[in-house]
């Protein structure tokens, strides 16, 4: 009786450190993925969707949009009001970009510093301009003071989009990011807080 009764005991030990140990596991998964300031996805795993998400598109015929959003002049709240006010900024921007992405298959990720992406599934060039204005339209919203930008009293953005078609074919995840850095590019010379989308026909 003794020895089933240590038996059992053992076992139920065992058990219990088996689920922490598995819970442990989840956690350094989630942390592998996550962005610490934010919450969101880190760069590393939006890299990892992306090249998911395109080969799904090249290969169903679809249609894939990137977005590459900027807070506009980042340095100079940063310098002006301080790195924690500046994390703070980047996570209520975050959050703000989040609520504008209602799909389940949506993903937003830090790209990095002031940087975000978001990868739009089975969405073209018109529905990834809606969403970008949408977004201009939110972090207008929450009207957050930048004493040191050159475009507004407020914390703005410029958005640059690029969309590929799985139909057209010839394409490679490298050349939607540089379609998306040269809308982003276009977004800034012609004066920040505003989008620009770009497809593979545009010039």
């Amino acid at each position: 009786l003794l020895t089933i009764l240590l038996t059992a005991i053992l076992a139920a030990k065992l058990q219990r450190a088996r689920e922490k140990l598995r819970q442990h596991q989840r956690e350094l998964e989630i942390m592998s993925i996550t962005d610490i300031t934010t919450g969101i996805f880190n760069r590393r795993h939006l890299n990892e969707i992306l090249d998911l998400e395109y080969k799904r598109m090249a290969r169903e015929g679809t249609t894939l949009s990137i977005l590459m959003i900027d807070v506009d002049y980042f340095k100079n709240y940063n310098d002006k009001l301080g790195h924690q006010t500046g994390d703070e900024c980047i996570r209520k921007v975050a959050q703000a970009l989040l609520g504008i992405l209602q799909r389940p298959g949506d993903v937003l990720g830090r790209y990095g510093g002031d940087e975000f992406t978001a990868i739009l599934p089975n969405t073209d060039r018109d529905g990834a301009e809606v969403i970008s204005e949408s977004m201009l339209d939110a972090i207008s919203e929450l009207r957050m003071v930048h004493p040191d930008s050159e475009v507004s009293g407020n914390v703005t953005i410029s958005v640059g989009g690029a969309c590929h078609s799985g139909r057209s074919g010839g394409g490679s995840v490298m050349k939607l990011l540089r379609l998306a850095d040269e809308a982003m590019y276009r977004s800034k010379q012609s004066g920040r807080n505003r989008a620009v989308v770009l497809d593979e026909d545009s010039t």
